[in-house]
């Protein structure tokens, strides 16, 4: 039996007779402790009584406890603490911009493997989504290694410039795929020379950070929540013809719950504003 407990609880007689006795079985007084969740300064007081059997809950000696002084020092530390947080989850600045393809934010992460295919073949789920109208695309990739995200990339933009809009930015973290760890090595690299070809200019998110880039994190999330846990695939063709209707039915039918309307139609208007 596993006895869960707050570390400052007051073991009772039949338990510190207990410990004890483990304690003359050559038990460590760690492992006791842990057994019964408190505290091991506890468990060597107990020991160290038992020349006289006392096994008795002792009172605490501190008068501190009984003052007024203390408990209005705890309540001041409480409420800074509590202030603290509401300072720092005030100071975050959400962001969104006015106009489409402003932004766009890119990602990847790796999907989970199918049963009874190859686990060494990983398959990756990229994404691509406009901050302002986040009408999204996605398609799922072999790998991430940088030159094949990069290919990606082009595909997208080519994809979003046939509704005769330009990227102006993207945001990306800071992964080997968009980026390398080398000061003299990044302007080589593969995915910010095929920026620097699309004139687009690539943003890095903070590093550990991924609040940053929160619009597709959430993104992803709610299509693994969707979709990818409540279905199960027998091949990876049956995932990527499933997040092809996925993504149909979010651009043009699903309302998002921040825009309270499907992202193509947030898309139409914000064109029809710039007309």
């Amino acid at each position: 039996m596993l006895f869960i407990m707050h570390k400052s609880t007051k073991l009772p007689i039949r338990l510190r007779k207990e410990t004890y006795r483990q304690y003359l079985d050559w038990i460590k007084i760690q492992v006791i402790a842990d057994y019964y969740h408190v505290h091991r300064n506890l468990i060597w007081r107990i020991v160290k009584r038992w020349k006289q059997w006392d096994f008795s809950v002792h009172s605490s000696t501190r008068l501190d406890y009984k003052s007024l002084q203390y408990w209005l020092k705890k309540i001041d530390a409480i409420v800074e603490k509590i202030q603290i947080k509401q300072d720092k989850y005030w100071s975050i600045i959400r962001y969104e911009k006015e106009h489409a393809w402003e932004l766009v934010h890119i990602d990847l992460h790796k999907l989970k493997n199918i049963k009874g295919q190859d686990p060494k073949k990983k398959r990756y789920h990229a994404w691509v989504i406009d901050d302002a109208t986040r009408v999204c695309y996605s398609e799922v990739l072999p790998d991430k290694k940088a030159q094949t995200v990069a290919l990606f990339f082009k595909r997208a933009v080519q994809r979003f410039r046939e509704r005769w809009v330009t990227t102006k930015a993207v945001l990306c973290d800071n992964g080997k795929e968009f980026t390398t760890h080398r000061e003299q090595w990044k302007e080589n690299h593969i995915f910010t020379k095929t920026c620097r070809e699309l004139w687009i200019k690539q943003r890095f998110t903070r590093i550990r950070r991924p609040q940053t880039n929160g619009k597709i994190e959430r993104r992803r999330r709610t299509s693994q929540n969707e979709r990818f846990t409540k279905m199960q695939f027998n091949s990876w063709k049956e995932v990527e013809t499933s997040l092809v209707s996925y993504m149909y039915r979010y651009n043009y039918y699903r309302n998002h719950w921040s825009l309270w309307a499907p992202p193509m139609t947030i898309l139409e208007q914000k064109l029809s504003l710039v007309k």
